[in-house]
């Protein structure tokens, strides 16, 4: 964090990135990859599925995102 005292009149331009956290979690029987990651808000992000042998991906939810195979991609 920057701070400054200005006294007068000032003129300040610059471009700020502020970011979301996107937490993933598998339930029993699968892994979800990346767990945790750091993305620019009003982008899109993917996570990758690997259910364990013997299951199956039965739903996918939160940011209305879509399901493409193995791959979430969030909306």
């Amino acid at each position: 964090m920057a701070t400054a005292t200005v006294t007068g009149t000032a003129t300040i331009t610059g471009t700020a990135t502020v970011t979301a956290t996107v937490t993933a979690t598998g339930g029993p029987g699968g892994n979800v990859t990346p767990p945790r990651q750091s993305v620019p808000t009003g982008t899109r992000t993917q996570v990758t599925l690997a259910p364990e042998p013997g299951y199956a991906v039965d739903s996918v939810m939160g940011c209305g995102g879509i399901l493409q195979g193995a791959t979430y991609v969030t909306g």
